[in-house]
């Protein structure tokens, strides 16, 4: 009866482990790619950049979500990648032209803000208390430096 009941701890025991491990991995390691987004052509309008950054981000497609980002937008851009588990019922508005100088830009620089609703899922331990999960009202600044130039993503908030 002892050796019985040893063994059924021993197993036990060892499940535990095995579940401890993989979830202690799901919350460490980062997410997995799990589709290929394509960039938009380099004269698509700005919400089209918006929809695809946002299902790259959804697919976790680091890459093309980096890729249309502003170069001093891609830090953020990969910390958004590595957290956020799902963006679903995703609703993209008009994009509304903005004063350069609002974001800090030259006169010269093109700037939109493009506004979007979404339900959002952090990832297990990696949400963030300034931003709840649900239904989500959002919005991406995009900038180009001329019009012949892609739209690319320089921030995102609201307000």
């Amino acid at each position: 009866m002892t050796s019985t009941r040893s063994r059924l701890i021993a197993g036990l025991g060892a499940v535990a482990g095995t579940a401890l491990v993989a979830a202690t991995a799901l919350a460490v390691l980062p997410p997995w790619q799990t589709a290929e987004v394509a960039v938009p052509a380099d004269d698509a309008e700005a919400g089209a950049v918006v929809r695809a950054y946002v299902a790259a981000l959804d697919a976790h497609d680091c890459a093309t979500a980096e890729a249309l980002s502003a170069p001093d937008a891609v830090d953020a851009t990969a910390r958004w990648c590595g957290r956020v588990a799902h963006l679903d019922g995703v609703d993209v508005a008009d994009a509304v032209v903005e004063d350069p100088a609002w974001s800090g830009r030259p006169a010269t620089v093109e700037v939109v803000m493009v506004p979007v609703t979404f339900d959002l899922d952090w990832r297990l331990g990696h949400g963030d208390v300034s931003m709840p999960e649900g239904r989500t009202v959002w919005g991406y600044v995009l900038v180009r430096e001329d019009p012949a130039d892609p739209w690319r993503i320089a921030d995102q908030g609201v307000g």
